[in-house]
């Protein structure tokens, strides 16, 4: 009987201590830790696919969710893929478009990524692309994208979050004024 009681808490305790694993694995926070000390010991893939999956979660704190995006587009740019931002951008654009401070970290990526790449096949291809194609300069598209999402952004904002988030409200306001300012 004795043994039965035994493996019974053995068999208990591993399946707990396994249930917290893979919650502790889970957690958003620890996700963006590992994905952090992954991109500082130079894993920019594994910290890529985590903030990938951060910031593309509509669970993710939404304060939170805009510095995953400019973390994850960060990994990107270190990998040499960032032809892939645009497509990133945009899904996360359509996940979080009530989220204004989401909005905001889209704009900014825009505004931060690099304003040139090819058409190819009549496609335009973020970055440096091997295989020919027409040089083309993205800044004004980038710019006016970046303006559309700032202004979706200020429309977002409620009396409240003026109240309760000054500093983000004039974070948004300031990246406003860069943008309309920055017409080369």
């Amino acid at each position: 009987m004795s043994r039965t009681l035994i493996s019974s808490f053995v068999v208990c305790s591993i399946f707990l201590f396994g249930w917290y694993l893979i919650a502790e694995e889970t957690n958003p926070q620890t996700l963006r830790e590992t994905a952090l000390k992954q991109q500082k010991d130079g894993n920019f893939r594994d910290a890529y696919e985590i903030f990938h999956k951060l910031s593309l979660d509509t669970n993710t704190d939404s304060r939170k969710v805009g510095d995953d995006l400019l973390q994850g587009m960060q990994c990107l740019q270190r990998l040499n893929r960032i032809n892939e931002l645009d497509e990133y951008l945009q899904e996360f654009v359509e996940l979080h478009q009530d989220n204004w401070r989401a909005l905001i970290s889209a704009a900014m990526a825009s505004l931060r990524a690099p304003h040139y790449g090819s058409l190819i096949a009549g496609e335009f291809q973020r970055g440096n692309q091997r295989g020919g194609g027409e040089w083309v300069s993205s800044q004004q598209r980038d710019r006016i994208q970046s303006l559309m999402w700032l202004d979706q952004a200020r429309q977002l904002l409620t009396e409240k979050d003026v109240r309760n988030s000054a500093v983000d409200v004039a974070a948004l306001y300031r990246q406003f004024t860069s943008a309309l300012i920055q017409n080369n």
